[in-house]
């Protein structure tokens, strides 16, 4: 992670907040846990933003991992929560509860974060 390197060698220790789909899943209380670790006399920069791999050969939506041969999508949540909601725009499958189950939070918030933007999105 050559950026977050790159970041810690000129500002220092660093606090992440990340989360699925690159949305700052940390909430609230995140962000109060990392106000709480900024020295004194110190500051904060925040760095957002989405993110999308480009395979060695171009394709976008593509990445290679170190020592994983194959070569997969990334965003995948993106990519899983994309396919959700143009099921059911395409009208082949149904909104579910099953987004509000604990046991996958954030890939379920990321699913309700674009359902409202379906229509849009399939056009």
């Amino acid at each position: 992670r050559q950026l977050e390197d790159d970041f810690n060698g000129i500002y220092g220790n660093n606090f992440n907040l990340g989360g699925l789909a690159g949305f700052p899943f940390a909430g609230n209380t995140g962000f109060g846990a990392m106000s709480a670790h900024i020295p004194d006399d110190g500051y904060c920069l925040i760095a957002y933003g989405p993110h999308v791999g480009i395979a060695a050969d171009g394709t976008v939506g593509k990445v290679e991992r170190s020592g994983v041969e194959l070569v997969d999508t990334c965003c995948g949540s993106a990519v899983a929560a994309s396919n959700y909601v143009k099921g059911i725009t395409d009208g082949g499958a149904e909104i579910t509860t099953a987004l509000q189950e604990f046991t996958d939070f954030q890939q379920g918030a990321v699913k309700e974060l674009i359902l409202p933007h379906g229509k849009r999105l399939s056009e």
